[in-house]
């Protein structure tokens, strides 16, 4: 039993990565457009237009990356766990997303502009960091196979 749940199947893991992929990038070309991209608009200096399409892009496929989350905490991290395979790559990795669906949450819902900048770099920060941590747990658990 096990053995089944540590891999989970190939079209549940190419969703979740594909979902994770698609959220990070709309993340990044946000940021950047949102940073470097401005535009002359008929009142001066304006957004980019395509920023909230980015961003509406980025929380639909991050809320379907979140549902794959719970999938593998529900079989994969349980077993993992009891495995005693790659447990502190794993919590990093755990605790990365759990605090890009908080600060997330919190992004979206907070007051305060000083909070909510302090927020974005930390929410930046760890969605930069999240395909190294994965990837180097992938990578590890597929080499200790």
């Amino acid at each position: 039993m096990s053995r089944v749940a540590l891999r989970f199947p190939r079209k549940a893991k190419a969703l979740l990565y594909g979902n994770i992929l698609l959220s990070f990038c709309t993340g990044v070309v946000w940021f950047a457009l949102h940073r470097w991209g401005k535009v002359e608009g008929e009142f001066g200096t304006e957004f980019n237009p395509l920023e909230p399409w980015l961003l509406k892009i980025h929380g639909a496929s991050a809320f379907l990356a979140m549902m794959g989350f719970g999938y593998l905490l529900a079989t994969h991290v349980h077993v993992g766990w009891r495995s005693r395979r790659s447990r502190r790559l794993g919590m990093t990795l755990v605790g990365t997303v759990a605090l890009l669906m908080l600060s997330g949450y919190l992004l979206y819902y907070s007051a305060g502009e000083d909070f909510r900048s302090a927020v974005s770099w930390v929410h930046l920060g760890l969605g930069v960091s999240l395909p190294l941590t994965l990837g180097t747990h992938v990578w590890l658990g597929h080499r200790r196979r």
